[in-house]
């Protein structure tokens, strides 16, 4: 396994530690998974790679959308709430935000935990990656270094 990749799955890890979200996951813009967090079980694999395609294709229909808008603009962010009852341990959110211009990182979470722990903790975990990077390596080496993960 690639340092880089390692890299990521221990700050997933560690956000699923400070917040109790069910799964984080990076993903292309394409639906393809880089990293998820470790403890994971078959169950949340499978679950990680079917919402990552379901995901791409949410982000390309919204991003359809706000071209008619303004066509400079980039999507950031999308929140997908499932379920009416907070109370139930079913009803869940996905937060999908973008990292990079074609990386996103998808947070999967129970509705009883607090949305702005999940977006500041999100963010904090972005620039985390975007720094890492930025030390490490350079952008093109970056996406080089992704593409032999996928």
């Amino acid at each position: 396994m690639s340092d880089i990749r390692i890299k990521l799955i221990n700050l997933l890890d560690d956000f699923i530690l400070n917040t109790g979200v069910k799964s984080s996951t990076l993903i292309t813009e394409d639906g393809l998974v880089i990293a998820s967090n470790s403890e994971q079980n078959d169950q949340y694999e499978e679950m990680n790679i079917n919402f990552a395609a379901i995901s791409a294709s949410i982000l390309s229909m919204a991003e359809r959308g706000i071209e008619i808008i303004n066509k400079n603009k980039m999507l950031e962010q999308i929140k997908i709430d499932a379920g009416m009852d907070k109370s139930l341990d079913a009803d869940f959110s996905i937060l999908i935000t973008r990292v990079f211009s074609n990386v996103l990182i998808q947070v999967i979470f129970s509705k009883k935990i607090n949305f702005g722990l999940i977006q500041f903790e999100t963010n904090k975990i972005i620039d985390e990656i975007k720094n890492y990077f930025k030390e490490e390596t350079s952008k093109e080496e970056l996406f080089e270094s992704l593409g032999s993960l996928l």
